[in-house]
């Protein structure tokens, strides 16, 4: 959603996150929902630019992985909904 550079200094602050690594390492439910619900929003984020239909699948289908893998990924709903009023 941003440039080059937030990307890398979001991915540098996650790598050192040591409350990231430390669930990471043990495979928790918060990684894998954590991941389903980025993707969620990164096509939310390309729903609201585009508006296409595939977007609005692949969204729907991954915020509801991220709510079936763990129950406050819910709160998708909320920037998803936006994203179609946008």
């Amino acid at each position: 959603a941003y440039s080059l550079g937030a990307g890398l200094l979001a991915a540098l602050f996650v790598a050192v996150n040591i409350l990231h690594v430390d669930l990471s390492h043990r495979v928790g439910v918060d990684i894998p929902m954590t991941m389903l619900a980025t993707l969620a929003l990164y096509f939310g984020v390309k729903l609201a630019d585009t508006g296409a239909t595939r977007d609005y699948l692949l969204a729907g289908l991954f915020a509801g992985l991220a709510t079936t893998t763990k129950l406050p990924a819910v709160l998708l709903a909320i920037p998803l909904l936006a994203a179609h009023t946008y």
